[in-house]
């Protein structure tokens, strides 16, 4: 569900959300992803699409109950913070923003948090839409992210859902502020300390 931005008249708003429907069919005509249904593509993208406009994306919170996953790499849903929300902040010298849209156990097969095996595990993550910068233009992919244990600190790693490899791995996750760094293969691509700020809700942008 989208909300149009504050002051913004319903025609545009109606504007805005036609434009948003044929970019997001163009992405998922244009992106193959095996681990992200085309359903759910086209969802993130068109989102993404609104909130660039100046819509609001309400956070939904779950009325599930969570269950406490095993014991430590993972994470228990009690010990992290509710991150679902907009987030902006730095990626090496670039603009970053964090747009959490889902935050959730999962089952996972085969996967390592760092050193650690997940193999066999439920595994306490999220999932959003990450933008940054490469060459002055603004890129925006879908991103994972799951949470582990370091020594007795939370941590969470995020891995967009692109070829290049990048991983941005915060160290401090608090309500308000997360921080890490982020490494990528590709050389044009940012690379560096990240610095994340919760923005307000209900801000369209």
């Amino acid at each position: 569900m989208v909300l149009p931005g504050a002051g913004k008249p319903f025609e545009q708003f109606q504007a805005d959300d036609s434009l948003c429907r044929q970019w997001a069919t163009q992405q998922i005509q244009t992106t193959q992803s095996a681990d992200t249904p085309a359903q759910r593509r086209y969802d993130m993208s068109y989102m993404q699409c609104m909130y660039g406009k100046g819509n609001q994306i309400p956070v939904v919170a779950s009325s599930a109950p969570r269950q406490t996953p095993p014991a430590p790499p993972s994470t228990s849903s009690n010990a992290v913070p509710d991150l679902r929300g907009v987030w902006t902040g730095t990626w090496g010298e670039t603009p970053l923003t964090l747009l959490v849209l889902n935050q959730e156990e999962t089952p996972v097969s085969g996967i390592y948090v760092g050193p650690w095996s997940a193999l066999g595990q439920r595994e306490f993550g999220l999932s959003g839409i990450l933008t940054f910068s490469v060459r002055d233009e603004a890129i925006s992919v879908n991103v994972r992210g799951r949470f582990a244990d370091s020594n007795g600190r939370r941590m969470l790693v995020l891995d967009p859902l692109t070829g290049y490899g990048q991983q941005i791995t915060l160290t401090r996750v608090d309500p308000g502020h997360m921080a890490g760094v982020g490494t990528s293969r590709a050389s044009w691509e940012p690379s560096g300390p990240v610095e994340l700020l919760r923005q307000p809700s209900g801000v369209g942008r």
